[in-house]
């Protein structure tokens, strides 16, 4: 069953709101697909893949290990994206303040 169009946006942001939902099944058989489709591709590889990744660990209650994961996305996050239009959106940043909440954390750590 196709659960996402083609585009990498459609299926970047359904990942993200699939893991967000709990659907991890379904998050992770996305994330498969853009892993082998654009296994080069900066922003999908160090931005998209690594948030979501990081919402599954939250999901499965695991804060730290999403802290750790979302460290691959440090040198992009910040930066313009070039596979969707308008402002960053600093989904990164966002599921990083969720998971130092849920860890009860209040120090960045770097």
């Amino acid at each position: 069953m196709n659960i996402a169009p083609d585009s990498p946006e459609a299926q970047e942001f359904g990942a993200l709101v699939l893991a967000g939902s709990g659907d991890t099944k379904r998050a992770e058989s996305l994330m498969q697909e853009l892993q082998k489709r654009f296994p080069f591709h900066t922003i999908v590889q160090s931005y998209w893949l690594p948030t979501t990744r990081a919402q599954i660990a939250l999901v499965n209650q695991r804060p730290q290990q999403a802290i750790d994961i979302l460290q691959a996305a440090l040198p992009v996050e910040l930066g313009e994206p070039l596979s969707t239009l308008g402002p960053p959106c600093l989904y990164p940043v966002y599921v990083r303040g969720e998971a130092y909440l849920a860890a009860g954390t209040r120090a960045v750590r770097r």
